[in-house]
C-alpha cells in the first residue's frame, strides 16, 4: 500500500470537509449542559439476547446439522427474570411462512398482552418485516418486538410497589411497526404510566443507546469544546433544530411535534447524558419517554445513581449491564438447544438414518475449530 498516497488523499478529504467540523464545534457551544443529582430508585433494564444465538452447525463441513437456521429469541431482565423465550426458524419455507404467528401470540404471555392492547389479532400484524421472505429481518423484527413487548406488558400488568425505572437498551423510537400500531403503542405506553401514578407508583420509561448517530459525528467537536468536561453528572437536551442536523424529521417527531396527518417514529424525547463525576466521563445518548419529558431531570438521576458502580463499562447504568450478563446465551446452553434440535430431527426417522444423523453430528465434529475453542 502507498502509505504517503493514501495520506495525501486523507489530508486532501478533511481540506474538503473542514466546514463540516466548524459546524459540528458551534453545534456543540449551543448545547447547555446541566447538572444531575443523584435519585434512588429500581433501575430495571431489559435485552434481548442478540444475533448469534443460532443452533450452530455440528455437521461435518460446517453448514448442514441446522437446516432450518433456528434461532433463539429471549429477552431477560436485570434481575435474572426470562420474560419471554421462543425459538424461530429464520431459513423458513419457500412460501415464507416462519413461524405460526397466532400460535405464539396466545402461548406467550407478553406477546397476548401487547397484542391484546394494541387490538391485533397476531404478532403478525404487527409489523410489515414478519410477513416479508428477507429471513433475517424476521428474526430480527421478531426480536425487537419482543424487548417491547416485555417491557410493556411489566408497564401494564405489573403491580410496582413502589417508583421504578424500565430501561430500554436502544431508543425509544423504532421503525419496524407498522405505523398504526406504533401509534398505539405510544398511546398504550402512556396510558400504563398513568394508571400506575393513579395507583401512587412513578414507572418511568428511558431508553439509553451505547452508539448513535449524533455522537458519531459530534464527539469529536464535544471534546474540542469541552462541553461536558464538568466534575458532576449532567445532561443537555437535544432540540429538534440541531437532532434535524443528524436524523430524518420522522425518526425524531413523536405524536406531538408531527404534522397533521404525518407519520412518527419517536415515544421519547433526546438528551445527551454523562452519568459519571470525572470530567472525561463518556457520554451517552437517552431517550426519555414523552409523556414525563418535564421529569428529566429526576429520571436521569436516577440513571445516575445506577451508573455508580458500573463495570466493565464504566459511568453506563449497571442495569443494563447485568441484563446482558443474563441475556448471553452459554456454550452449556447451545450445547441444551443443540441436543433438543437433534432429538427433534429424529423423531420420525428410521434407525439407519438416526444412527447417520448422530454419526454426523458426534463425529463429524470440525475437530480443527473445536482444537481451537478448547486450547
Amino acid at each position: 500500500m502507498d502509505t504517503e498516497k493514501i495520506r495525501e488523499a486523507v489530508r486532501d478529504a478533511y481540506r474538503r470537509g473542514h466546514s463540516a467540523m466548524n459546524e459540528m464545534r458551534e453545534i456543540a457551544r449551543g448545547l447547555q449542559p446541566r447538572q444531575l443529582a443523584h435519585y434512588e430508585a429500581s433501575a430495571i433494564a431489559f435485552v434481548a439476547a442478540d444475533g448469534g444465538n443460532q443452533i450452530p452447525s455440528s455437521g461435518a463441513g460446517g453448514g448442514f446439522f441446522n437446516p432450518a437456521m433456528i434461532e433463539m429469541v429471549r429477552v431477560v431482565d436485570s434481575q435474572g427474570r426470562e420474560c419471554m423465550s421462543d425459538a424461530i426458524a429464520a431459513g423458513g419455507n419457500e412460501n415464507g411462512d416462519i413461524a405460526d404467528w397466532r400460535e405464539k401470540t396466545k402461548t406467550i404471555e407478553p406477546l397476548r398482552v401487547l397484542c391484546r392492547d394494541l387490538r391485533a389479532n397476531s404478532v403478525g400484524d404487527l409489523s410489515p418485516y414478519l410477513s416479508g421472505n428477507n429471513r433475517r429481518s424476521v428474526v430480527e423484527a421478531y426480536r425487537e418486538i419482543a424487548e417491547w413487548a416485555s417491557v410493556y406488558s411489566l408497564m401494564a400488568e405489573y403491580k410496582w410497589p413502589s417508583d421504578s425505572l424500565l430501561v430500554h437498551e436502544g431508543p425509544l423510537r423504532s421503525g419496524i411497526f407498522h405505523r398504526e400500531i406504533f401509534e398505539r403503542l405510544d398511546e398504550q405506553f402512556e396510558k400504563a404510566y398513568r394508571r400506575q401514578k393513579e395507583k401512587g407508583v412513578t414507572v418511568s420509561l428511558v431508553g439509553i443507546s451505547k452508539s448513535s448517530a449524533i455522537l458519531s459525528r459530534l464527539s469529536a467537536a464535544l471534546a474540542l469544546e469541552a462541553v461536558f468536561e464538568k466534575d458532576y453528572p449532567c445532561c443537555a437536551k437535544v432540540g429538534k433544530k440541531t437532532a434535524g442536523k443528524f436524523y430524518r424529521r420522522r425518526w425524531l417527531d413523536t405524536v406531538e411535534t408531527a404534522p397533521p396527518g404525518g407519520d412518527y417514529l419517536s415515544m421519547g424525547e433526546m438528551f445527551l447524558v454523562k452519568f459519571g463525576k470525572p470530567s472525561l466521563s463518556p457520554v451517552w445518548t437517552v431517550d426519555i419517554a414523552r409523556w414525563h419529558k418535564h421529569q428529566a431531570n429526576d429520571v436521569l438521576g436516577q440513571l445516575a445513581a445506577d451508573s455508580r458502580p458500573g463495570f466493565p463499562i464504566p459511568d453506563f447504568p449497571m442495569c443494563v449491564q447485568r441484563a446482558h450478563d443474563y441475556a448471553r446465551v452459554g456454550p452449556l446452553e447451545i450445547s441444551v438447544f443443540s441436543d433438543m434440535l437433534t432429538e427433534e430431527m429424529t423423531k420420525n426417522l428410521s434407525a439407519d438414518e438416526r444412527e447417520r444423523l448422530y454419526r454426523l453430528k458426534h463425529l463429524g465434529e470440525d475437530i480443527t475449530a473445536r482444537r481451537y475453542r478448547n486450547a
